[in-house]
């Protein structure tokens, strides 16, 4: 439906549009994982640059899409999550539910894959042309629906945000509402107070630069101020606009994460990469640039540093992971015992006492552990996780029965162990019950 009105069509990866150019050679499709590690990095470079122009059409296409999209009254196309709730199943799960029914005692993908190959096209178009048809008549309601509301609710804060969706938009909203102001940031208070006129505006730019740092930090400690005191009657508004009005004015789960902010929660700490670039950060200082030029230094320095420095840092991250952890659990236990379940839930807390009680992990499934030695010898193949695990998964479909068995006995004895180590922990979590019960 989306591409029926237009919406432009995403541009594929630099690995993805080489696998394509395999996928018309079926000698050269099984080996698209080699054959892209055997390029040299000019001719992957080709490739990349390709995508890079596509993807700067693209994004202008997809926000003048957007933009007609919003001008016709249809916001409601332009919020994916929303719309794809609004798709109907494909020709395939059609046939898959009929499949189901007349055939009740067979329920395996594998073999309803199989009969839908063997159906002829006719068939297929039959499927094909119903699923459109169907789609058509849902996707009328749904415009009708949208009629109905916009015709209904004109005046609602919530239509007027859908069918505004600009930033501009929203901020006036947001104004006659009375969301609190953001206070400006030291050098703009400073700039208003000498004039606002353009001339001015650059002999005020020019005065800042050259006001003395002690006159600077008045500024910027008044500001750390009215930026504390504005994120409070921001926190205050949220929650008044999340009990009296439309979900639609306030983001909830913004708002839940501003809450969240303001309730003192342990902040995690970085991962060891990230540990690094800090440290990077602090001895070399940034460079001027954008934000990829700014990460790229540390980046390159993080991948030439020896095992041995990058183990530093993940025991490092360990140990304040740990340290969080703990900090998590108290915090946690606080909010609960406060009433406050709409930020922690309680099974959620039970998890990670239990997790930090030293309970055993039980192993994870054969598939999964060829998948992690998969990805160990190809991390740097494909371009990013979620290809590796791709490609990983149809390398596991084509493994041997052999090989596949070598996992599954694998992962018999890694449960073994588990179940033993688990009776361990439950006896040794009794023992300690028993004690506390003694003492008091």
């Amino acid at each position: 439906i989306l591409l029926d009105l237009g919406k432009p069509v995403h541009p594929l990866s630099a690995f993805h549009a080489f696998a394509k150019e395999c996928a018309k050679n079926p000698a050269e499709q099984e080996k698209t994982v080699e054959l892209w590690a055997a390029l040299n990095d000019d001719e992957k470079q080709k490739y990349r640059n390709k995508y890079e122009a596509e993807m700067i059409e693209y994004k202008k296409n997809l926000l003048n899409w957007q933009a007609e999209m919003v001008a016709k009254g249809l916001s409601d196309v332009v919020d994916a999550n929303k719309f794809k709730k609004m798709q109907l199943a494909s020709s395939l799960a059609y046939f898959h539910r009929d499949f189901v029914a007349g055939h009740p005692n067979i329920n395996e993908e594998k073999a309803i894959r199989n009969a839908w190959e063997t159906l002829s096209s006719e068939k297929k178009q039959e499927y094909e042309d119903r699923w459109k048809g169907d789609n058509a008549a849902n996707w009328a309601e749904v415009l009708a629906w949208h009629e109905k509301v916009v015709a209904e609710s004109r005046k609602s804060a919530a239509v007027q945000s859908v069918q505004n969706r600009t930033r501009k938009a929203k901020y006036e909203i947001h104004r006659n509402l009375g969301k609190p102001k953001l206070p400006s940031p030291p050098s703009i208070s400073f700039m208003n107070k000498l004039g606002k006129g353009s001339t001015e505006k650059k002999e005020a730019g020019k005065a800042w630069t050259e006001l003395p740092d002690s006159e600077k930090q008045k500024y910027r400690d008044q500001y750390r101020l009215d930026l504390a005191e504005y994120r409070k009657k921001v926190l205050d508004w949220k929650a008044h606009m999340v009990a009296e009005r439309p979900a639609d004015v306030v983001n909830q789960e913004e708002y839940q994460k501003l809450v969240l902010k303001e309730s003192d929660q342990p902040k995690k700490p970085p991962s060891p990469n990230v540990m690094f670039s800090l440290d990077y950060w602090a001895k070399h200082g940034k460079a001027p640039g954008s934000v990829a030029e700014i990460v790229k230094a540390p980046v390159e320095q993080w991948k030439l540093l020896p095992e041995k420095e990058k183990q530093k840092y993940s025991d490092r991250f360990k140990t304040e992971m740990l340290e969080y952890k703990m900090k998590l659990l108290d915090w946690k236990a606080g909010m609960i015992a406060k009433g406050r379940t709409d930020l922690v839930d309680p099974e959620e807390y039970k998890q990670l006492v239990l997790e930090m009680s030293g309970q055993p992990k039980p192993p994870p499934a054969a598939h999964l552990m060829f998948y992690r030695d998969y990805g160990a010898e190809h991390k740097r193949v494909a371009g990013s996780a979620a290809d590796l695990i791709k490609v990983a998964s149809v390398q596991w479909k084509n493994l041997p029965e052999e090989d596949k068995q070598k996992y599954y006995n694998r992962y018999s004895n890694e449960w073994y162990a588990y179940e033993k180590r688990l009776r361990d922990w439950e006896r040794e979590m009794t023992t300690m019950s028993l004690e506390d019960d003694e003492d008091e």
